[in-house]
């Protein structure tokens, strides 16, 4: 095994999102961003859901949040979705199923590798018909230098 490409403690971009608290499924909707640098050579924001990866490359990410309501008859998740390959980001989907524990809090951290260009969403999704709260969603992507 050879040595890494990137160096691991040198970011060259980073993004974070907070999302608004919601009860529907679907694209969760931005509450506050910031993009560091802010070019758009890294990240863009689009349409209140949607981030943009415009560089190809290794990305931290660490996605958290709140499920709240789950029944014996109702689950649910959130993921970070890759709109663009139509598929869940690595391992990053979050579940609560079904069951007895109608509360839990969430975090997942991962490193992958984004393939620019690449348009991610937090995605919730609600197996029931029970109400289900998501809540404190939050996600941190740090772009490594190559």
């Amino acid at each position: 095994m050879g040595p890494s490409p990137f160096n691991p403690a040198s970011y060259c971009a980073i993004a974070f999102v907070s999302f608004s608290d919601t009860t529907e499924a679907g694209a969760v909707k931005f509450n506050r961003t910031k993009l560091i640098p802010g070019s758009e050579k890294y990240f863009t924001t689009a349409n209140g859901t949607d981030i943009n990866v415009n560089t190809t490359g290794p990305y931290e990410i660490t996605l958290c949040g709140r499920i709240s309501g789950v029944t014996d008859a109702t689950g649910a998740s959130f993921e970070l979705y890759n709109s663009t390959t139509k598929a869940t980001v690595s391992d990053l989907d979050l579940k609560l199923e079904k069951g007895n524990t109608p509360d839990m809090d969430f975090s997942e951290t991962d490193v992958v590798d984004i393939y620019a260009p690449a348009t991610l969403q937090v995605v919730t999704n609600i197996t029931g018909n029970d109400t289900i709260k998501f809540c404190h969603i939050n996600i941190l992507i740090k772009g490594y230098s190559a």
